[in-house]
């Protein structure tokens, strides 16, 4: 069966999917999970909370566009109302492409740490980024400021200053090791 773009309330994702999922319908909605931060004298790491990823939008499979329609009208006069409409062209509901909704099946459930090792990274040590356009990369850190690191990365054909974020990096060594294997 394919599947529909379906367009919920602001902030209602979750209650949206929910309320689809006790309807009886598959529902594809990427999310990340967060590391909470210490907050007003407690420290709630540990704890984690759902995000998601792509805001008002839900992926539901549907017999046909006919049902889709249905969806809508029957959540869009709920006294809550959790679904606005959907996604498509010429009045109709588009259906999304199977690799897309397989692709969005395997963003869900990441973890997201929060920063733990700002204290321990310091200029000299070396780092691999763990996440975003340039991950996999490893090169020296040359300055920190507040949560962003400076390092340059061999781009293209020759060295680029760049800043990343510290939570996107992973020590690979420290600085008086580098120091060594610089020797």
């Amino acid at each position: 069966m394919p599947y529909y773009v379906l367009t919920s309330a602001p902030m209602m994702e979750f209650k949206a999917e929910s309320a689809l999922r006790a309807m009886g319908y598959k529902v594809v909605m990427p999310y990340e999970e967060r590391e909470l931060r210490k907050r007003a004298g407690r420290d709630r790491r540990g704890e984690f909370r759902r995000f998601v990823l792509m805001r008002r939008y839900l992926v539901v499979e549907a017999a046909n566009s006919d049902e889709v329609g249905t969806i809508v009208y029957r959540m869009a006069y709920a006294p809550k109302r959790l679904i606005t409409g959907y996604l498509g062209t010429y009045g109709q509901p588009t259906p999304v492409p199977a690799g897309a909704v397989e692709y969005l099946n395997s963003l869900s459930g990441r973890r997201i740490l929060q920063p733990g090792q700002i204290a321990t990274l310091r200029v000299g040590d070396i780092a691999r980024i763990v996440n975003g356009p340039m991950e996999g990369q490893e090169a020296q850190i040359t300055g920190i400021k507040r949560d962003q690191a400076r390092m340059f990365l061999k781009w293209l054909n020759g060295e680029r200053e760049v800043t990343v974020p510290i939570r996107n990096l992973q020590r690979v060594l420290d600085a008086s090791a580098a120091n060594q294997v610089a020797v």
